[in-house]
């Protein structure tokens, strides 16, 4: 008996192994189902200028580096930014970006805009759609708030300066999510 499943053993060693064969058929075609391409989103971002006023005219004079803002004062931060938005569905809300809205914190109102024509401002909850040049815009308006947000009676307790070089201002592009029809 032990020789007969000794046998055994070794024929179907030899059929596994390359004695016989044991086939599994299989078959694969390739689709023409074309190419799916990657959109883009991009800002490259011109000279930057901080004028007085809320909406300050094109001719409006840069801020000099040691003026003092007070309470209820506004300025204005206005760059030309090139966007790009490749892709059938991209749209992109332009923010202010971290170091802006955290150099603020309780002390001002910042308020984001852009134009595409230079005269003509929408508010940055409106999405852009297209890629082109346009001018974006942040408004600071100085509060009475000071530490924690309370009013505060003494200037003293106000802060006062900012330094504009180490808190880079600038514009963050981010893609809105699009939800399709089926």
């Amino acid at each position: 008996m032990a020789k007969g499943a000794l046998a055994i053993g070794v024929g179907a060693a030899l059929l596994l192994g390359g004695g016989g064969t044991l086939a599994t058929w299989n078959d694969t075609k390739v689709s023409g189902a074309g190419t799916i391409a990657s959109g883009k989103l991009a800002l490259e971002a011109g000279k930057g200028k901080w004028q007085a006023g809320k909406e300050p005219a094109a001719s409006a004079a840069e801020l000099p580096a040691e003026f003092q803002a007070v309470p209820g004062d506004e300025y204005s931060f206005t760059q030309p930014l090139t966007v790009t938005l490749e892709g059938n569905n991209m749209v992109a809300d332009l923010t202010a970006n971290n170091a802006v809205t955290s150099a603020f914190g309780n002390e001002a109102a910042v308020a984001v805009s852009y134009s595409t024509d230079g005269t003509t401002w929408t508010p940055s909850n409106q999405p852009l759609k297209a890629s082109g040049k346009i001018h974006a815009r942040i408004t600071v308006t100085f509060t009475d708030m000071g530490p924690g947000g309370n009013v505060v009676a003494n200037s003293a307790d106000r802060k006062t300066d900012l330094n504009l070089a180490s808190a880079p201002m600038g514009f963050k592009l981010e893609q809105r999510t699009v939800t399709q029809a089926p």
